[in-house]
């Protein structure tokens, strides 16, 4: 899927990269999230993103 944690993320050879229409090696903005009921978690969701994707938040 992808190399790195944390940041750095780039394509590696595990992850066809043609789905996102990549070079091997091109970085990727990695997002996992993890959504929880209480104590226990329900969801988690790992998001890959092509350069120049922007994320916004608003709270």
């Amino acid at each position: 899927m992808c190399s790195g944690r944390g940041g750095g993320a780039r394509v590696d050879h595990r992850f066809p990269a043609a789905l996102l229409g990549l070079e091997r090696g091109t970085p990727l903005f990695v997002f996992d999230r993890t959504t929880w009921l209480l104590d226990q978690p329900i969801t988690h969701v790992r998001m890959l993103h092509p350069p120049g994707y922007r994320m916004v938040s608003r709270f």
